[in-house]
């Protein structure tokens, strides 16, 4: 089995490249990109350029708690695009990958996303993941399972879900005619 190994790129490199030379999906300051996984992580670099260090935001003791978040923010955003779209998975981490959307150049789709999944991480790092406890719907005063959390999707910013749905990341159907494969063949 061949892993992808996305190549690396510095802020500066990129702002010197046009759209045409930009090789997708890559990996840069901001986000990594996991090969085996066909998905993007981001770094604790992207919080800290924003003002929120990690070291203090989230909570635990554990050496590895910032890049268990980081690896649970990825984890948790790439579950809602499957959850909620009738496309596979591959499709969807090839949209995100390749940054397929009309009015989007391949940097601005990226950036986007990242965003999205920033505004979901600030989400988690104020209210918990709320998916991993169950209690009492103040709103309903009823007791609410985990399930019922998980379904009703109360551990996602509602901003964040809109940005997705803007890339075009909940489309039910196949994205028939948008990938290109080595061999020049459109499907």
């Amino acid at each position: 089995m061949r892993i992808f190994k996305a190549p690396i790129f510095t802020r500066d490199q990129l702002e010197l490249m046009e759209d045409k030379d930009l090789t997708t999906p890559f990996s840069d300051e901001d986000a990594v990109y996991i090969g085996i996984d066909h998905q993007y992580e981001l770094t604790s670099g992207y919080f800290k350029k924003r003002g929120v260090n990690l070291l203090e935001s989230v909570p635990g003791k554990n050496p590895t708690k910032v890049n268990d978040f980081l690896r649970m923010l990825r984890l948790k955003s790439y579950t809602y695009f499957y959850a909620n779209s009738g496309s596979t998975r591959a499709l969807i981490n090839k949209k995100v990958a390749l940054g397929i959307r009309e009015g989007f150049t391949l940097y601005t789709y990226r950036q986007a996303f990242l965003e999205a999944m920033y505004v979901n991480g600030l989400y988690l790092l104020q209210n918990g993941d709320i998916s991993m406890v169950s209690g009492v719907d103040l709103d309903t005063m009823q007791n609410m399972s985990q399930d019922v959390v998980r379904r009703q999707n109360r551990d996602y910013h509602p901003q964040a879900i809109l940005m997705w749905k803007q890339l075009g990341l909940n489309f039910y159907g196949r994205y028939r005619g948008i990938f290109t494969n080595d061999m020049g063949e459109t499907w």
